[in-house]
Formats: C-alpha cells, sequence, structure tokens
C-alpha cells in the first residue's frame, strides 16, 4: 500500500523521484487516447495536474504554432487573431496535437470565413508571410480530386510563405462558418473510401 501512496502522491519524495513520477505517467498517458486522459484527469487533484503537465508538453498548440512563427510573442498574436476570427486548424497540423504525432513537412491549414479572411490575412502578413498570388484558386476551379472536396463550402484558397523559412500556410476561405467545411471535406472523404471499397 506505501508504493501506491508515493505513487499517487509523491510530495513527500525529493525532486528526483517526482520528475521519474511524471515521467513513469507521461509514459501512461502516451498509450491512452484524448478520452482517456480526460477521464483519468477527473479521478484526482494529482492526476488533472500530471495530465495538464502532459497536455502543455505533449498536446500543445503553441509547439505546433512555434514552427510558424518565431517568438512567444507571435504566438499569442497568432492565438489571439484565430480567437478574434473564429479560424480553426484542420489537417495535418490538427492530427499532430490530436494523435500526438510530429510532421516535419507539413503545412498549417487554416479555414475562416471569407468576411474575416482580410484580417488572417493581415496578421499573416505582419508575422512576416506573403502570398503567393499564383496559387489563388477559386470555388470554381477546386476540384474535388484536389483534396477539398467540400468545394460549395470553400470560396478560395490563399497561400502564404514565411519569408526566412519554406512554411507554407494554407488560407482556405469558406462561404459560412469554417466548420462546415472541414465537416464536409471529412464526410465526403470517408463516403469516398466507403464507396472505394464497395
Amino acid at each position: 500500500m506505501r508504493s501506491f501512496f508515493i505513487i499517487l502522491y509523491p510530495e513527500a519524495q525529493e525532486e528526483s523521484t517526482r520528475l521519474l513520477y511524471q515521467e513513469i505517467w507521461s509514459q501512461v498517458f502516451d498509450h491512452l487516447d484524448v478520452n482517456d486522459i480526460m477521464r483519468l484527469s477527473r479521478t484526482s487533484r494529482r492526476l488533472h495536474e500530471l495530465s495538464e503537465c502532459y497536455w502543455d508538453s505533449n498536446i500543445c498548440l503553441s509547439r505546433i504554432l512555434r514552427r510558424y512563427v518565431s517568438t512567444d510573442r507571435e504566438v499569442k498574436e497568432f492565438r489571439d487573431m484565430m480567437h478574434n476570427t473564429g479560424a480553426i486548424i484542420s489537417g495535418s497540423s490538427a492530427l499532430q496535437i490530436f494523435a500526438r504525432v510530429h510532421y516535419d513537412e507539413s503545412d498549417l491549414d487554416l479555414y475562416v470565413e471569407e468576411t474575416k479572411a482580410y484580417s488572417v490575412s493581415l496578421c499573416l502578413s505582419g508575422l512576416g508571410y506573403s502570398r503567393l498570388e499564383s496559387n489563388i484558386a477559386t470555388k470554381d476551379s477546386l476540384d474535388p480530386g484536389d483534396g477539398y472536396p467540400g468545394k460549395t463550402e470553400i470560396e478560395r484558397v490563399e497561400t502564404f510563405r514565411r519569408h526566412e523559412s519554406e512554411r507554407i500556410v494554407q488560407l482556405i476561405n469558406t462561404v459560412r462558418e469554417p466548420i462546415f467545411a472541414v465537416l464536409q471535406f471529412h464526410s465526403s472523404t470517408s463516403r469516398r473510401l466507403r464507396q472505394s471499397y464497395l
């Protein structure tokens, strides 16, 4: 019973034991899905604190954004812009957050309602990104085979590249709230997959 108490409440232990304790729980969390981590975090104050540490170090939007901006101030500015415009991240960057994987060459797919796209463009320009005019597509030129099957929800796609890096941000302008385009994309993709196996 004493060892179990130490595992759950290592406060009385020395610092090295606490670090080992956090590492053990981090490895446990690595093998749980997001919902299970959330459920486990509700069982005790200590496990809630450990799960928060785990989220901060392993499932952190700011960590993903740091690949696209340089400083903590820029990360905050980017997150504020997302909050103010209702922009959402989809694609491989969102997958990296929730699946706890890392793709070196991924770009950032940012969906935003067309009426708020100008604010996002200004923010990206202020962060050192340039719009690549040759990559702007209209909804009429989007082909479902190009990876944008939700073309009825997409107004246009703009590609931005940061000056000092090869990082790409795809700004997908949507007709209405961006979640509709994302859901339409994923539901039509799964529908095509089901049809291909029939």
